[in-house]
């Protein structure tokens, strides 16, 4: 995002470490992957090639998407989403989040077991009634 909090469409993004490219799309958004852990540089520049705003910083293992800093730390094999703000020719991490592809299957499963442990005891409560009545 630029700096008033606008997405910077058609801004093209670098990656370097092993180096990858990505043209952000009309919400601002660029995708890279995978990233491996160690320290990269964030490049960005607009349409005409024109460098906006550098970053260098280290992306590390851990169990949880944390900034600190320079520092992005972000499980093994999850997907993060990572905002960027450019403001005055610097390049500042504003948000992380896991999104987490591997993690999902798990998330659905609780849900789904929540939902039945409610419709049982909805239908429970409501078979009881039913037999009250009668």
């Amino acid at each position: 995002m630029d700096a008033n909090n606008q997405p910077m469409a058609n801004a093209t993004v670098e990656l370097h470490s092993t180096p990858q490219t990505a043209l952000t799309n009309v919400s601002g958004y660029a995708t890279f992957n995978p990233v491996e852990f160690g320290t990269h540089t964030f490049i960005v520049k607009d349409s005409a090639g024109n460098v906006l705003a550098t970053k260098e910083f280290e992306l590390q293992e851990g169990n949880s998407v944390v900034i600190n800093g320079s520092k992005l730390v972000a499980k093994n094999g999850s997907t993060v989403a990572l905002s960027l703000k450019v403001e005055n020719g610097e390049l500042a991490f504003v948000s992380a989040v896991a999104t987490g592809d591997h993690e999902q299957p798990i998330v659905w499963m609780v849900m789904l077991l929540s939902c039945l442990v409610i419709l049982g005891v909805v239908g429970y409560r409501k078979r009881n009634m039913w037999f009250k009545r009668q």
